[in-house]
């Protein structure tokens, strides 16, 4: 453990927690306690309209920030509420953690953090205003807000965590001289499983956990495979999604898709579900496929649900990123196609559901990622020494 136990890092995190079950959560929760593990003093608040006192979960402390009903309060309002919040609390702390947030809210928190002497690091995980997330995300206006972030906001920020080469060369090119950086990729809270998945004889199925985004996940190719590798096998095969939440033009697609293909009793919507519903789902899991089109989003960032599949021994299709092909290699740990090559995806289906001996060799070579580059821990003492270099920057 590194002697330098004075660094108090405080997160202010907008979303549920704890066990809220997003990506985003997790990967707080284990920067937190990576910075605990060498010595750090840590705690999370989280604005909430119920109050608790103080808690720890799985020995990290968290603590609810009581907060109006903000529903009728107006953008400036709010984004002052929060600031007043910072200042009233979280004063004291040496830095200030916080997720990707509305641009004035982030230079209300600078503005905050500032105030008491502290420093404010946030973490990147997509390319900014890459997403197009409803019919009213125009591109101009997309654009004008990714200038501003990056030329505006970023440079008053004093520290960023990024999870991806060509995001951690974005904001080199657009930091400050002070401005520290830091790539850390994606993580896993634990080392995978010891028990192997025993072949299944029937009831075999594909999973995809989250929303559907025909942009980040290519859901189109995935299910034209999943087509073309149910004419091939001689068995059942399913294709489990959670939410059916998306853009109207891909759900109209889908729609058609199972309708015109008959697949209504094997494509099938699960729903949300709790995280025990899930992990039932993911121990009965036959494979997943990540399926990355090359875009602005998608050429920036790192699927934050490898690890979790890589810890449960899931063996993967995974389309060719730049960071992808940093971990991932044909018929070692993955099966590796380009983005959005349906027939190579098909056959990927098929050759894991035929050849056990291929699965859990993909798989358990996969494992070792974990052990190497994902496990948190791992990245204890550089997330430490980070936060350090942020506090005296």
């Amino acid at each position: 453990m590194t002697n330098l136990s004075t660094l108090k890092v405080a997160a202010f995190f907008k979303s549920k927690y704890p066990e809220g079950s997003s990506p985003m959560e997790l990967r707080l929760h284990l920067y937190m306690a990576a910075l605990q593990s060498e010595g750090a003093e840590v705690v999370i608040f989280v604005p909430s309209e119920t109050i608790i006192n103080e808690q720890v979960w799985d020995h990290v402390k968290y603590k609810y920030l009581l907060v109006d009903d903000l529903s009728n309060f107006s953008n400036l309002k709010i984004q002052q509420y929060y600031s007043n919040l910072i200042k009233e609390y979280l004063n004291g702390y040496d830095v200030i953690f916080t997720c990707l947030d509305d641009d004035n809210n982030i230079l209300q928190y600078i503005k905050a953090v500032n105030s008491f002497g502290g420093k404010l690091v946030m973490e990147m995980n997509e390319n900014p205003y890459s997403i197009i997330g409803s019919r009213k995300d125009f591109k101009f206006i997309l654009f004008l807000k990714r200038w501003y972030f990056l030329n505006i906001v970023s440079p008053k920020v004093h520290g960023f965590i990024v999870i991806s080469r060509n995001l951690e060369k974005l904001f080199n090119k657009y930091k400050v001289n002070q401005t520290q950086i830091i790539r850390i990729p994606v993580l896993a809270a634990n080392f995978p499983t010891k028990l192997n998945r025993i072949p299944k004889t029937d009831h075999h199925y594909i999973l995809h956990a989250g929303s559907l985004s025909e942009q980040k996940d290519g859901v189109k190719a995935m299910l034209t495979a999943f087509k073309i590798a149910k004419s091939k096998l001689n068995k059942e095969l399913f294709f489990f999604f959670t939410q059916n939440k998306g853009l109207p033009n891909l759900l109209k697609w889908i729609n058609h898709f199972v309708s015109l293909n008959q697949f209504e009793n094997s494509i099938v919507f699960k729903g949300i579900l709790s995280p025990k519903e899930l992990e039932k789902l993911y121990e009965g899991c036959d494979l997943a496929i990540i399926n990355k089109p090359h875009n602005s989003q998608n050429d920036f960032n790192f699927s934050s649900k490898i690890p979790e599949l890589i810890q449960r021994k899931i063996p993967l299709i995974i389309s060719k990123t730049k960071e992808h092909e940093f971990y991932f290699s044909h018929d070692y740990n993955c099966f590796l196609v380009e983005p959005n090559d349906y027939e190579a995806i098909a056959n990927g289906i098929v050759k894991i559901l035929t050849d056990y001996n291929y699965a859990s060799t993909i798989s358990e070579n996969a494992c070792k990622l974990i052990e190497s580059d994902f496990y948190f821990l791992n990245h204890k003492k550089t997330l430490f020494d980070f936060f350090n270099k942020v506090k005296n920057s």
